[in-house]
C-alpha cells in the first residue's frame, strides 16, 4: 500500500489526537461531552481539531484555563514579559489552586525543575511549561505544534506531582503540630 506524504501526516496527527483523547479519559475527563466529535486530521484541507480537544481536556482538568494565539500574545505586554525566546504560536495559562499552593511553598524550586524536565520531554513539538509571574499557575508556550498529547501527559504528570508535594507539605505541617502538642502535654 502506498501513501503520499499528506495522507501519512494526516494519519499520524489523527493518531496523536486519538491518543490525547485517551490520555484525558484516563485522567478522569468525560471525553464523551467534548463538543467536537472528530479526532481525524486532513492536512491538505487544514482540518485538525487537536487544539480544541486539548483545550477542552485542560478546562475539564483545571480551574481556569485561558488560550491565546500568536496575535493576542504579540498584543499583550503581560504575556510578552513571561517569554524570553520569541513569540509562541499558542499560549495556555492554567491557574489552579494546586499549582498556586506548590509554587508558593518550600517545594517551589523542586516543582520548577520538574516543569523543566517535563518541557524537555517533548519529542514531537516545540514547547515549554513555565511558572506564571504571580505564581498562581503555569503557562504552556507552544512554538511549533506537533503531538499535543505529549503536553497533555506532562500537565497531568505535573498535576499529580503537585498533589504529591502538597500532601507531603500538609503531612509535614501535621507532623510538626502533633510533635509540638506532645511536647506541651
Amino acid at each position: 500500500m502506498e501513501m503520499d506524504i499528506y495522507e501519512k501526516s494526516s494519519l499520524e496527527a489523527s493518531i496523536g489526537n486519538l491518543i490525547m483523547i485517551k490520555v484525558f479519559h484516563d485522567a478522569g475527563v468525560d471525553v464523551m461531552n467534548f463538543s467536537n466529535n472528530s479526532f481525524m486530521v486532513d492536512i491538505q484541507y487544514n482540518t485538525d481539531e487537536g487544539f480544541s480537544i486539548f483545550l477542552e481536556g485542560l478546562t475539564s482538568l483545571f480551574c481556569n484555563v485561558s488560550y491565546y494565539d500568536y496575535g493576542e500574545i504579540e498584543d499583550s505586554d503581560d504575556l510578552k514579559n513571561m517569554i524570553s525566546d520569541g513569540i509562541p504560536e499558542a499560549a495556555y495559562l492554567i491557574q489552579d489552586p494546586i499549582f498556586n499552593k506548590v509554587l508558593d511553598s518550600k517545594y517551589s524550586e523542586e516543582f520548577k525543575l520538574i516543569m523543566r524536565d517535563e518541557s524537555n520531554s517533548f519529542e514531537h513539538l516545540e514547547g515549554e511549561i513555565i511558572e506564571l509571574l504571580n505564581k498562581d499557575g503555569i503557562a504552556v508556550m507552544i512554538w511549533w505544534p506537533g503531538m499535543l498529547y505529549e503536553v497533555a501527559l506532562s500537565l497531568i504528570n505535573l498535576k499529580r506531582k503537585a498533589n504529591e508535594l502538597i500532601h507531603l507539605l500538609e503531612s509535614e505541617d501535621n507532623g510538626i503540630l502533633n510533635q509540638d502538642n506532645r511536647q506541651i502535654a
